[in-house]
C-alpha cells in the first residue's frame, strides 16, 4: 500500500510540472488540445472547452499537447493561438512554468513539515565493515528503536547522549538493540570493544539524532524558504559533479539513486511517519525542478536552449529538425535512465552532527 502511495506521489510530481506548462499556456492565450495524466493508450478522455482531458493506462507523469508546438508544417501559416505565433518572451513563460510549480511545491511541502514537525529518532548514518556493528546485521539508515543493557532500556525517541553512555556502560557485554529497518522491526545483539580502531568506536556506527519540532507558521515559511533555497543549491551541485564525472566510468552510478531506488527509499522513509515522506518528496520535486533545466533536447533547458537559437537566427527551427533533436534526446535520456535504474543503490543522508560509538 505504501509502495503504490509513493508511485503515485512520485507520479503527481511530474503532473504538477505539466499542470505548470498548462495554466501558463492558457494564461498566454495559447490553444491547449490535450492535457493528459499518465501516457497513452488512453482510458477515459473528457472534452472541456477545447481541450481534452484524457486518463492514460500508463500513470507515470502526464503531458501538455499545445497548438502547432513545433511549428506549422512547412509552408502552411501559422494559427493565430498556436504555441510557435506566440512571442519569445511567453514561450519561455510556458517552458519555465513547469519547473516554477516543481520548486513551489516543494516549498509547500518543506512549509508542512515544518509546521508539523517530524519524529524524533536516532539514526544510524554508518556502519564499520567488519565492525561488531556490521557482523550483527546493523546497516546504514536503521533506526534505532529499543536499546537494553542490565536493568536499563532505552525506548525511542533515544536520545544520543544516553545511547553512548549505555554503550560504555555495556563494555565488552552484550547489548540488546531493536533497529528498524525496511521490512520491519529487528532483533540485534552485539558486543563492544574496549580497544577499537582509532575513530570508530566501541560498536563501529556513526549515529545522529534526526527530527525537528514545530516552528509555528511564520517561522515555517522562514525555514521552508531557506531549506529549498540549500536543497537546490546541493541538487544543482549534485547534477554538475554527475555530469563531471559521468564520463570517467560507470562507477558513477553506483552513488545516484533512480527511479527503482527513490521508490524504494521512499517506502523506507515512509515507515519513518508521513513528515519523512513529504520531505523526501519535496527533495525531489526540487530534484525534477533543476533536472528539467539541463540544456538537453526533450527537456524544458533544452527547448529553452532552442528558443534563444531561434531568435539569434531570427527564425524557428524547422519541425523535421525540431523532431528529430527531440527524438535524439528522448533517447539519450532514456538509456541513462536504465543505466541508473540497473545500478539503482539505496542509502539514506542525513545532516551532519552524527558521532561514533
Amino acid at each position: 500500500m505504501i509502495a503504490l502511495l509513493i508511485i503515485i506521489g512520485l507520479s503527481l510530481l511530474i503532473l504538477i510540472h505539466e499542470f505548470g506548462h498548462f495554466i501558463v499556456a492558457k494564461l498566454c492565450g495559447i490553444r491547449v488540445e490535450e492535457f493528459g495524466f499518465g501516457f497513452p493508450p488512453r482510458l477515459f478522455t473528457r472534452r472541456f472547452g477545447e481541450t481534452l482531458y484524457s486518463i492514460n493506462l500508463l500513470p507515470f507523469g502526464g503531458f501538455v499537447r499545445m497548438e502547432e508546438e513545433l511549428g506549422a508544417e512547412e509552408g502552411a501559416p501559422l494559427s493565430p493561438r498556436s504555441f510557435a505565433r506566440k512571442p519569445y518572451w511567453q514561450q519561455a513563460l510556458v517552458i519555465v512554468a513547469g519547473v516554477v510549480m516543481n520548486v513551489f511545491f516543494g516549498w509547500i511541502l518543506f512549509v508542512g513539515v515544518f509546521l508539523s514537525g517530524t519524529p524524533q529518532h536516532l539514526a544510524v548514518v554508518d556502519v564499520v565493515s567488519g565492525s561488531p556493528a556490521d557482523a550483527a546485521g546493523v546497516r546504514s539508515g536503521d533506526i534505532v528503536m529499543e536499546a537494553a543493557f542490565g536493568e536499563v532500556a532505552l525506548q525511542d525517541p533515544i536520545a544520543l547522549d544516553a545511547f553512548i553512555a549505555l554503550v560504555e556502560q555495556a563494555g565488552e557485554h552484550e547489548l540488546s538493540l531493536s533497529v528498524l529497518q525496511e521490512g520491519g522491526s529487528h532483533a540485534v545483539a552485539l558486543r563492544g570493544r574496549l580497544d577499537p580502531p582509532p575513530g570508530q568506536g566501541s560498536l563501529g556506527v556513526s549515529l545522529t539524532e534526526i527530527g525537528i519540532s514545530s516552528l509555528g507558521f511564520f517561522g515555517s515559511l522562514k525555514a521552508a524558504t531557506l531549506t529549498t533555497i540549500r536543497m537546490t543549491g546541493f541538487i544543482a551541485q549534485g547534477i554538475f559533479s554527475f555530469f563531471r564525472e559521468l564520463f570517467s566510468g560507470f562507477a558513477i552510478f553506483k552513488s545516484v539513486v533512480g527511479p527503482v531506488g527513490a521508490v524504494s527509499f521512499a517506502a523506507q522513509t515512509g515507515t519513518l511517519g508521513a513528515a519523512y515522506l513529504l520531505q523526501f518528496i519535496a527533495f525531489i520535486s526540487l530534484n525534477v525542478a533543476l533536472f528539467n533545466l539541463l540544456p538537453f533536447p526533450v527537456l524544458d533547458g533544452g527547448r529553452l536552449l532552442l528558443l534563444v537559437f531561434e531568435k539569434i537566427k531570427g527564425k524557428p527551427l524547422s519541425r523535421r529538425v525540431q523532431a528529430g533533436l527531440n527524438t535524439a534526446g528522448f533517447v539519450l535520456l532514456l538509456g541513462l535512465v536504465v543505466l541508473v535504474t540497473i545500478h539503482d543503490v539505496q542509502r539514506i543522508v542525513f545532516l551532519p552532527g552524527f558521532h561514533f560509538v
